[in-house]
């Protein structure tokens, strides 16, 4: 059925290229396999005219639905792809979507199997909204409680998926015989993509989303999360409570609730901070029209069906990222990106250093305060694309999601300063990077990974050895290099103290409650002291040691006797 349904839906999008005069992209794939002879010269052109190729290509990409709606707004965040022209365009998609009749009743019989007038005191039959992938209605619970229930088009999976595998053929194909294209590494952006929207598609991947969003804003006041209804919800119907509320961006309405636009922006900031850097879990498409402002003051995050995942690993690297930019230190930036990144092809690493250090140029003290958090975003996933690096796509999203929020707080308080609010979250991942808790951990793993190898050793291997520590075997061979071996050892175990000192060092920077001297909390600074001494002691004992070999050396230059005389009139 499936090919089937490519094959029919393939013809549909050939059509509409050609009437939208695209048949370039027929001189570059194999869809014209699949159009009737006989559109080929009527409609190829047709609607060309002065029109750009770029809003033609926007206007196809609406006519076509569904699936090439939601990749072009995926494409309208990638700056780093697309030239500004064709961005430009994509960002006014819409869904052009007429509303689908349905029987409600019947629906949710076929689907759960249950009577709607048990459950509800009203439905509506008529949708408040309706998007390409589901109609949202609003209605009333038995028990008074007002909800949304968002159900999924009918039909709609199967076009979408006929849509999947024309693209996998096209991308395929254009891969093997455009170098530009594949240097894009469009299989990469496919598979993104398809995750994407078959997650969106499901309605119940949708509510466990909410859910664990509301999991994760449990003890936090200040956010509304709506309650979903699992035995009225599955893949293609959810059911959960309505929010009431007015745009964010709506100051008249903010000063009539008697508060300040500042602080609004400030609370949806900070909110979204802690999505991104707390709980590696945050909304994908962070729109004015996704994020409410209640008549309680609290802000509500919308239509989550569109989410972004950073593990705790890659929220991990993105902090030291943002460190080691504070700190300017390229070659430390480029060892994080090597281990965030999905793939790493990097031909020259010292033009990606050169690109890197030009983005220290905004992170300048003086102006931090208005540092364009997205500006600094497009260009950092501008300089991996060109170096041939591509980011988990939690990055990518990251940095859609950025520009967005970023737009609203602008919005609302035109002084904002997103260095000031991003600090917090950074400094807290520091610690918990720095932290005695987790050095200990780490240097335990290593431990227990010793006690492993010791383990996974041959038996004879394990029983010989503790034969020669119970004196059982005696080794009758001269160890040369013994005594130095000793001292290597004294040496690294007085470098570790050292290490382990600069750490606490660090670690105690970070307080500022401590005592402090000359804005450096004293602790900090004891440690770094003892650090600095025993750096000196084994600076001394390396400079005298080269000293006596030294001397060793030039004695050696002397016969076996002389030497007997020289130790003989020495012990005298």
């Amino acid at each position: 059925m499936a090919i089937f349904n490519k094959f029919q839906r393939a013809k549909q999008v050939a059509e509409i290229l050609l009437r939208y005069g695209l048949d370039e992209f027929f001189e570059r794939s194999n869809l014209e396999k699949w159009l009737p002879e006989s559109l080929s010269n009527k409609l190829a052109n047709e609607s060309s005219g002065s029109v750009s190729v770029y809003e033609r290509i926007r206007r196809a990409m609406e006519e076509l639905g569904t699936t090439y709606v939601k990749l072009g707004q995926m494409l309208s965040d990638r700056r780093d792809l697309l030239p500004v022209e064709m961005i430009t365009e994509l960002q006014k998609l819409q869904d052009k979507v007429e509303v689908q009749p349905i029987d409600i009743a019947e629906k949710f019989q076929r689907e759960l199997g249950i009577d709607i007038h048990e459950h509800f005191e009203t439905l509506a039959s008529e949708p408040m909204a309706s998007a390409s992938i589901g109609q949202v209605f609003k209605g009333r619970l038995k028990n008074g409680q007002d909800v949304a229930v968002k159900i999924k088009r009918e039909g709609i999976d199967e076009v979408i998926k006929a849509d999947l595998l024309i693209l996998q053929d096209l991308v395929n194909f254009l891969e093997q015989r455009n170098d530009i294209i594949s240097n894009l590494q469009p299989k990469a952006l496919l598979n993104t993509f398809k995750e994407s929207i078959t997650t969106e598609l499901s309605l119940e991947s949708e509510r466990r989303s909410i859910e664990r969003f509301a999991n994760n804003f449990k003890q936090d006041s200040r956010i509304l999360v709506p309650q979903t209804y699992s035995n009225l919800s599955n893949n293609n119907i959810l059911c959960m409570d309505f929010v009431y509320g007015s745009k964010v961006t709506n100051k008249a309405q903010i000063e009539q609730q008697g508060l300040l636009a500042k602080d609004v922006a400030l609370l949806g900031l900070d909110l979204y901070m802690k999505q991104v850097f707390e709980f590696g879990l945050f909304h994908a498409d962070p729109h004015p029209g996704n994020i409410l402002l209640t008549p309680d003051g609290q802000i509500a995050f919308i239509d989550l069906g569109a989410m972004g995942k950073l593990s705790p690993k890659e929220r991990e690297l993105l902090g030291n990222c943002l460190y080691y930019a504070s700190q300017k230190n390229v070659r430390k930036i480029i060892e994080t990106i090597k281990q965030l990144a999905v793939s790493y092809n990097v031909p020259n690493e010292k033009t990606l250093e050169n690109d890197l250090s030009e983005i220290f140029m905004l992170l300048t003290e003086s102006n931090l305060a208005g540092l364009d958090i997205s500006e600094l975003m497009n260009r950092f996933t501008k300089i991996m694309s060109e170096n041939s690096i591509i980011m988990p796509e939690g990055v990518y999203l990251l940095a859609k999601g950025f520009a967005q929020i970023e737009g609203i707080g602008r919005y609302l308080y035109p002084e904002l300063d997103i260095a000031a609010v991003l600090k917090p979250y950074v400094t807290q991942m520091l610690k918990k990077r720095f932290s005695p808790k987790r050095v200990i951990s780490e240097n335990f793993e290593k431990i227990a990974d010793s006690y492993n190898n010791w383990l996974s050793l041959p038996e004879e291997v394990k029983i010989f050895l503790q034969k020669i520590s119970n004196k059982e075997i005696r080794l009758e061979h001269e160890i040369h290099g013994l005594e130095r071996f000793r001292k290597t050892v004294e040496r690294v175990g007085v470098m570790l103290i050292i290490a382990a000192l600069i750490i606490a060092a660090s670690i105690l920077s970070l307080n500022e409650n401590l005592p402090q001297l000359n804005g450096i909390p004293m602790p900090s600074l004891i440690c770094g002291a003892i650090a600095l001494v025993l750096a000196v002691f084994l600076l001394i004992k390396r400079i005298d040691k080269k000293h006596h070999h030294k001397k060793n050396d030039d004695l050696g230059d002397l016969d076996e006797e002389t030497l007997k005389e020289i130790k003989e009139l020495t012990r005298d």
